[in-house]
């Protein structure tokens, strides 16, 4: 796992008898340490890697595969980076409504929760909200909910642009929205986690969740489509996470019906007075996996199949976002794509029958219907026009960007538009008057995943946010330090030091890497480009030095980099693809999967666990080992074909203690087990799994949070990749997002 904390552990430290002792540069409370750093005239030190140090300087030695039998470990602190046993954390102070989306906060900090069942971990903080996801709009118009990318949906007075109201859910993301046609109640998916709820209040000062349904089918599926409507009457709703639809009783929340378990689902909408519901069903394309054609179903409100409308184009633009098929909210009538057109035409048919007609005709596939009928919204190039239906004369246009899901007043004056950044929420007037109007904003925070990493203590983060590298305190989302990249950070390599006091990154896998001071942004040293793709850093415990694994033009190198006296730095060999796994008694910990875990001090080397071990080769070195925050277990992933993952006690008397073994429930993909984590102490080891094979679109694999004494049950599931733990495992980040225990 990339972004991973330095590790640490709870307690004083433990000091070892030694057989070899660590060089001064080895010792974790050895240098300067902050306030003491060499400057060049920009503010920072570069280091240029050379030979390797003489035999005679501090931290001399080599890297490369230990030899011999175990050794008594190296005398040291065990590497803490937390504060000392006892000491409080920070007061969290939760996000507090209302409050202005104009512009909208990128913090949100969770109240506290009561889980029902109780549950190990739940979502704490978010510190950037990313792109809409989802929109309804009330039915007088006053209210909108927006699903953004953070899995939060914020109900908007759109007058005053204030978020009344807040949908967090502590354990799920939610990525679609739908108001009941009374504007009383809210239904939100959780496609991720295959989960609908419903909320309900009065006035909207106040919100209670009346129930959550789980929906069958794998949870993290890969996802295209799918979506979430009330009937007309709000006595049933159809949702779709993306595989299968459901059709939902809204007074009890129990699954009425269901239909297309497996399939992957485009679209869903409820048509003829909620009668008939209409599902967009894709076929996936062999090795990319995108919707490849399809077809469009006819479903009864109870999911009785009716008939296959019409076939799917293929390779068509509704895998951009366009829908494959739009239902008229007052006539027997639904548009289809039109087969075999790239620039998607439309085709009607009957909603009560399914039967083709010859007429309406109408050119191009709209994107919504305007609640009278008459009239339809389309996308026109840099923009959007509504028309009169079906003769297609404009009525109204507006030059857009980002323009996102939408959704359209009861009474049709108002159209809403989710985008990003400055644009993240508008209303549109679709007469002639055009009137364009931006509600709400936010930092553009660009699109992919964010990458991250915490310090030992987990009161800080370090991520990725678009092109920007950012510092947040955990306790109340202040916003410590931001710099700007230049690069969007998706493949980014970020790792914080254990006290917070640096953050190390390299922008993209092939760039130079930086080291820069927090909170001021100093950079304080560079490193070459890494050529392998293996880059990793380590911070020693007091944030005095940092190990940098890569490759250079002589081979792969270990680099030691002290920041108070960078006339000391070194470089040494290591076996090829080395990554740095943490700190045990001080020492880093290597792991290959050529030679297996060791302690590297430098001038003692111990000799390596598990040096028989050959992981999967799609698997690199951070998914294959895991250190845990005290530095005395190590748990390593075995071979493919090996029963899972293994818990090593690596010191004082390295031995193998137990095995995760490999996850019976998903025999059909039967996928690797690799360490996540471990606890101080190895009470509970984190467990995550990783398909890596060729042409396959497998599911996310959530990760399993089990105690290591055998035979015990699952204590929680988590979701998968996440970027970065703290030493004490007590809070996980899934890039600008957190998890903490309960």
């Amino acid at each position: 796992m990339r972004g991973r904390s330095s590790v640490a552990r709870l307690g004083a430290p433990l000091l070892l008898a030694c057989a070899c002792n660590a060089g001064a540069l080895e010792r974790p409370d050895a240098g300067g340490g902050m306030g003491s750093i060499a400057t060049r005239s920009d503010g920072g030190t570069t280091y240029m890697p050379g030979a390797t140090s003489g035999s005679g300087a501090v931290g001399a030695g080599s890297a490369s595969a230990p030899t011999g039998s175990a050794v008594t470990s190296c005398a040291g602190s065990d590497g803490s980076g937390l504060p000392p046993a006892g000491q409080p954390s920070p007061n969290v102070v939760p996000t507090r409504m209302p409050f202005s989306c104009a512009a909208l906060p990128e913090t949100f900090i969770f109240p506290p929760t009561t889980l029902n069942p109780p549950r190990a971990y739940a979502r704490c903080a978010s510190f950037s909200v990313g792109a809409a996801t989802s929109l309804s709009v009330s039915p007088d118009g006053r209210l909108a909910v927006l699903a953004t990318a953070d899995g939060i949906a914020r109900v908007v007075e759109l007058a005053t642009r204030q978020v009344v109201a807040v949908l967090a859910p502590p354990r799920s993301m939610i990525d679609g929205v739908a108001f009941s046609p009374d504007g009383q109640s809210i239904l939100t998916l959780a496609s991720a986690q295959r989960e609908a709820t419903l909320w309900r209040t009065g006035d909207w000062t106040g919100v209670t969740r009346v129930w959550t349904a789980e929906l069958s089918g794998h949870r993290y599926s890969l996802k295209y489509g799918g979506g979430v409507a009330f009937a007309p009457d709000g006595q049933s709703a159809v949702v779709s996470p993306g595989s299968g639809v459901f059709v939902l009783d809204v007074a009890s929340g129990k699954v009425r019906a269901s239909a297309e378990d497996g399939t992957t689902i485009l679209d869903v909408a409820y048509g003829l007075d909620g009668t008939r519901i209409v599902a967009a069903v894709a076929t996936l394309s062999t090795c990319n996996h995108w919707p490849n054609g399809g077809w469009v179903e006819l479903f009864d409100s109870d999911l009785q199949a009716i008939t296959k409308l019409a076939d799917l184009p293929l390779f068509p633009e509704f895998v951009r976002g366009v829908s494959a098929f739009r239902v008229s909210p007052t006539e027997d009538l639904v548009l289809v794509a039109s087969e075999g057109s790239q620039s998607l035409g439309s085709r009607p048919f009957r909603l009560s029958d399914g039967a083709a007609l010859s007429e309406p005709a109408f050119g191009a596939l709209p994107v919504a219907f305007m609640p009278d009928g008459a009239s339809v919204l389309v996308s026109s190039s840099g923009g959007l026009q509504r028309v009169r239906f079906p003769d297609g004369l404009t009525i109204s246009a507006a030059s857009l960007v980002d323009v996102g899901p939408l959704a359209i007043s009861g009474d049709g004056k108002l159209v809403l538009l989710g985008g990003k950044g400055s644009n993240l929420l508008r209303t549109w007037a679709p007469d002639p008057s055009a009137r364009l109007t931006i509600v709400c904003s936010a930092e553009d925070s660009g699109t992919g995943t964010q990458v991250s990493s915490l310090s030992a203590d987990g009161q800080l983060l370090a991520a990725g946010v678009g092109s920007d590298l950012r510092v947040f305190r955990r306790a109340d989302g202040a916003r410590l330090m931001s710099l700007p990249m230049g690069t969007g950070l998706t493949g980014a390599r970020i790792q914080m030091s254990p006290r917070g006091g640096y953050v190390a990154i390299a922008p993209i896998w092939s760039s130079a890497s930086s080291v820069y001071a927090v909170p001021n942004g100093a950079r304080v040293a560079t490193f070459p480009a890494d050529g392998s793709g293996w880059l990793d850093f380590l911070f020693t415990s007091g944030d005095e030095k940092l190990y940098v694994a890569a490759a250079r033009s002589e081979g792969f190198k270990i680099d030691t980099f002290p920041f108070a006296t960078p006339a000391l730095a070194t470089s040494r060999p290591a076996p090829r693809e080395t990554t740095l796994l943490g700190l045990s008694g001080g020492c880093p910990v290597l792991y290959s999967t050529s030679v297996g875990a060791w302690r590297s001090c430098g001038t003692c080397e111990d000799a390596p666990v598990a040096a028989d071990t050959s992981p999967d080769f799609y698997l690199p070195g951070p998914y294959n080992a895991a250190l845990s925050g005290d530095g005395t277990f190590v748990a390593l992933a075995g071979p493919y074909d090996s029963p899972g993952v293994t818990l090593w006690r690596l010191r004082p008397d390295p031995a193998p203690l137990v095995t995760i073994p490999r996850r019976a429930d998903e025999a059909g993909w039967d996928p690797q087990e690799y360490p996540v984590a471990i606890t101080p102490g190895a009470a509970r080891i984190l467990t995550g799994a990783r398909f890596s094979g060729a042409c396959a679109a497998p599911p996310g694999y959530e990760v399993r949070v089990r105690d290591t004494t055998p035979g015990t049950p699952l204590v929680d599931s988590l979701p998968p990749g996440p970027t970065s733990v703290d030493a004490a495992v007590r809070t996980v980040a899934y890039g600008a997002q957190l998890w903490c225990a309960q």
